[in-house]
């Protein structure tokens, strides 16, 4: 488990709050295990309704403590680009160590066949990732709120990669160890699975509009990361809190930052994925008119 190093430092100097941590760590344990069966299930109910086979390429756990101070997405998506590198680049060994279901030997394989195609797209596994952390915050409507929040999410990635992703945030005040600061700690946990089934049932009309999707949430996301920092900086004012109002402008900022480069990346890949339709259906339309004059 990581632990932020304002945190850490408490921890070490205080009995009180050590203590206070070991507690909430159980119960960090027992909901990143309600969270594992929510995925999990979801993944049973995606391919029993569309009767497709499927096999695990890769599964990760993750639980972290941070205050709402040092807050940064970095930890959680970095954890994603670095499993995403690894899938576009090389074979299952190169996954980062902790992987739960690591693909079996003809899974590798068949991933390995399609690896220039998934090169291409593997950034969705990574945009999707940040669109649904930045989402999961949104959760909480003021910075002070103490709350408890869990989202189950899956999207197809294209060429039968599908993602399935869990996280849960929780947010604590105790004032008597951080003054005006609030500690979150977040736990998460995705698998992504192959299903050939899926893959011959998906073009790249289908994914194109996957990506459009997320850049759709993501555009809903920004306007209600700017009604939240209204309601925030208002709270703020009201109270005469600076923290308080700084750290909800940091927050926006954060969050529309990270939204912004995901749709340019996810922009980029909807229009790649477009003009190879367009491409192939011109092929296909040239094909049937040589045919046709013959």
């Amino acid at each position: 488990m990581g632990r932020s190093n304002t945190i850490a430092n408490e921890a070490r100097k205080n009995k009180e709050f050590n203590e206070f941590l070991e507690q909430k760590d159980k119960e960090l344990d027992e909901r990143l295990r309600q969270l594992k069966e929510g995925v999990n299930s979801s993944v049973e109910k995606y391919y029993s309704q569309n009767e497709w086979n499927n096999k695990p390429v890769l599964t990760y756990a993750k639980k972290d403590w941070q205050t709402t101070s040092t807050w940064s997405m970095d930890n959680v998506v970095n954890i994603v680009r670095e499993i995403g590198k690894a899938i576009s680049g090389g074979g299952a060994s190169d996954l980062p160590s902790g992987n739960e279901t690591p693909p079996d030997p003809a899974t590798a394989e068949k991933i390995k066949e399609n690896q220039p195609a998934i090169k291409s797209s593997i950034s969705n596994i990574e945009e999707t990732a940040i669109s649904l952390v930045c989402g999961i915050m949104q959760s909480f409507k003021e910075v002070n709120s103490i709350t408890s929040t869990q989202v189950v999410r899956d999207l197809p990635l294209g060429y039968g990669l599908h993602l399935f992703f869990g996280m849960e945030v929780s947010v604590y005040s105790r004032k008597q160890f951080f003054h005006n600061d609030f500690i979150q700690q977040y736990s998460m946990f995705f698998t992504v699975r192959y299903s050939l089934d899926e893959q011959i049932s998906q073009t790249k009309m289908d994914i194109a509009k996957t990506l459009q999707f997320q850049i759709e949430i993501n555009n809903s996301l920004k306007i209600k990361n700017s009604e939240v920092f209204e309601k925030n900086a208002t709270k703020a004012i009201e109270e005469s809190s600076i923290d308080m109002y700084e750290s909800a402008e940091r927050f926006q900022k954060l969050v529309n930052k990270k939204l912004d480069e995901s749709n340019a990346e996810l922009l980029i890949k909807m229009n790649e994925l477009i003009k190879l339709h367009v491409a192939q259906m011109k092929l296909e339309m040239n094909r049937k008119l040589k045919i046709a004059s013959s």
